[in-house]
């Protein structure tokens, strides 16, 4: 029987996402309180990002519109 092989564009796909998913030998030897402690610094830099883009939006709004 011929076995069947993944096309080029899929094994490109996995790889590129286990690229983005930042799945290293390093990541997996990680203790589950650096884990914690990595998200939290993703979640306060999404939150900082996200709340600097409202504070932005609302200046914006004040100062171009006649709202």
């Amino acid at each position: 029987m011929k076995e069947k092989s993944l096309p080029a564009g899929r094994v490109l796909y996995f790889k590129l996402a286990i690229m983005g998913a930042g799945m290293t030998q390093q990541m997996e030897e990680m203790s589950i309180t650096e884990h914690l402690s990595e998200l939290r610094k993703r979640l306060i830099y999404v939150l900082s990002i996200f709340v600097l883009g409202l504070i932005a939006g609302f200046l914006w709004r004040t100062r171009y519109t006649n709202i």
